[in-house]
């Protein structure tokens, strides 16, 4: 079967979204709501905005920063230091900065839930729903480490936040599972898969490496995606891979015991033998 589902062919993207998928989905959105039900500051931020302030301080910062401030991920030895109020870094915000959104940035979740229900549900067929989880946590980690990393090196730090990257990975990974696979662009131009995926890497790449706009608002977030994608690739090419050996590790040790527990019972065995 096809890892895109049976009767569907491979030459287009659809719109579809699994029961794990509204699952995820639900999970962001609530996460979203409960920030901006919680938000001190009683008015969103936009993430232009955000960046902007802390990379250049172009607005004042308010006397105490909302709690979420803090969830989101601030690179070591950026602007955001420097803010009176700002939490900074903190060791938790690589593993809390994708799943949160402040308030204001609805455009950016809106734009991860539809790239996730274009590209998701066939790369959770693919993985199977308990091995996806853990595929989307570990791009997720990817992220966090990535902006923690590559953010103050390749650019000028700024602010982190949500699972547009965790998308991209996603991306990447529904373009790699058939890579011959043509799809159309604009109903005239074939592509086949694995060049869409080659073209979302190098974009990625050059983002992060590139100069920010001087607004510092184009590529902020280039670090962050390259540790998503990165990370997305190296567990579909490797991951896999991987666990299948300690499962059989794990498996044949299982047997041995099982195999030892035998022999020392017939040894131990007082009954009499006939020849």
């Amino acid at each position: 079967m096809s890892a895109f589902g049976s009767g569907r062919p491979p030459g287009a993207f659809y719109l579809e979204v699994t029961p794990l998928g509204w699952r995820l989905m639900g999970f962001y959105a609530l996460v979203f709501g409960c920030v901006a039900l919680f938000d001190g500051s009683g008015a969103g931020v936009s993430a232009e905005e955000l960046r902007a302030q802390e990379l250049f301080g172009l607005a004042e910062a308010p006397p105490s920063l909302p709690f979420w401030h803090a969830l989101l991920l601030h690179p070591p030895g950026g602007p955001a230091a420097l803010i009176p109020g700002s939490a900074g870094f903190q060791f938790w915000q690589p593993f809390t900065a994708p799943f949160v959104y402040p308030p204001g940035s609805f455009a950016n979740l809106a734009l991860a839930f539809i790239g996730f229900a274009f590209f998701a549900a066939p790369v959770e067929r693919f993985y199977g729903p308990r091995r996806f989880l853990v595929f989307w946590a570990i791009c997720s980690l990817g992220a966090g480490l990535g902006g923690f990393l590559f953010g103050p090196l390749l650019q000028p730090a700024g602010v982190h936040f949500g699972c547009g990257p965790v998308v991209l990975a996603v991306v990447l990974v529904h373009c790699l599972i058939t890579p011959e696979a043509m799809v159309t662009f604009f109903l005239m131009l074939p592509v086949r898969m694995k060049w869409i995926a080659g073209g979302l890497a190098l974009w990625v790449l050059i983002k992060a490496l590139a100069m920010t706009s001087p607004l510092g608002t184009g590529n902020a977030a280039g670090g962050y995606e390259l540790g998503a994608v990165l990370t997305g690739y190296l567990w579909f090419r490797y991951g896999e891979g991987m666990l299948a050996r300690r499962r059989r590790r794990k498996k044949a040790g299982e047997l041995l015991k099982v195999v030892l527990q035998e022999v020392e019972g017939n040894g131990d065995s007082s009954d009499p033998t006939y020849h």
